[in-house]
């Protein structure tokens, strides 16, 4: 595929989903259902809150810390900490709801075909498998109980959740859509996100790792990175919805500057 094909499936995927949303708001009948919504809103409620368990855990090593680290050690796992709280509230549970709730809207409706129910239980079991991956890993992660001591390591198990995204990623080749048919998503698309998800992992296994090695400043650099990716991924449709309006809204003053300029010729 060319880039210029790739870029348009993108674009193409993220309308549809942004589609989704809206009809999402808009119509009772598209919404998950309440046996979908209702469990998953508790589960990853559980899952934040775990992860700002740690947020706050880690802020008071800034004031009174058990053990002092450097400064660097203490940003990076704070802003993995954060990020990891964003995803899980503000992406990991609205992407499992639409997908689920997808998935149990094509065995509700009778008229699905045998195919179609097979393909929704396919991508059903490996959202279930993604999901898998992020409660382990933020289990793992969580300090509740474990000694403060041990505490630069635990920023890395943030990482797992990341791998069993791009692991979903790369055997999603079919999903249920917007629609509730099943749709193809091309490898390169795949291979494009599962890419960003390793790359997510890197960082917390980097701020982790760099924090144990003493390299306090690499670590804070690599969480950092990770909390901006992560608010990035979180608010990616409405950056992309608001740089688009800017670029419409410049284009219509330069159209109407471009009138005006020829009405001042003529």
């Amino acid at each position: 595929m060319t880039r210029g094909g790739g870029k348009r499936v993108v674009v193409a995927l993220a309308e549809a989903d942004s589609a989704d949303s809206a009809a999402s708001a808009g119509s009772a009948s598209t919404r998950a259902p309440y046996y979908v919504s209702v469990p998953l809103a508790a589960a990853y409620a559980a899952l934040a809150y775990s992860s700002a368990c740690n947020a706050f855990m880690w802020t008071l090593d800034f004031v009174d810390p058990i053990i002092p680290s450097p400064l660097g050690s203490l940003v990076g796992k704070l802003a993995v900490a954060l990020g990891a709280t964003t995803l899980a509230a503000l992406n990991f549970y609205p992407q499992a709801r639409r997908q689920l709730g997808r998935c149990a809207r094509v065995f509700a409706d009778g008229a699905s075909s045998e195919q179609l129910k097979a393909d929704a239980a396919k991508f059903g079991v490996l959202v279930a498998m993604k999901m898998g991956f992020e409660f382990v890993a933020y289990w793992k992660a969580l300090t509740s109980f474990t000694p403060c001591t041990a505490s630069l390591e635990l920023a890395g198990y943030y990482g797992v959740a990341f791998v069993g995204h791009a692991a979903f990623m790369g055997a999603a080749s079919k999903v249920i859509g917007a629609d509730g048919q099943t749709e193809v998503v091309p490898a390169p698309v795949r291979k494009l996100i599962g890419g960003f998800d390793l790359v997510l992992a890197m960082l917390c296994f980097a701020t982790s790792k760099l924090a144990m090695a003493g390299a306090s400043a690499l670590s804070g650099v690599c969480g950092s990175s990770f909390f901006i990716l992560a608010l990035y991924f979180t608010f990616e449709d409405k950056i992309k919805a608001a740089a688009a309006e800017r670029r419409r809204r410049r284009n219509g003053d330069d159209d109407d500057a471009s009138a005006s300029s020829v009405v001042t010729q003529a």
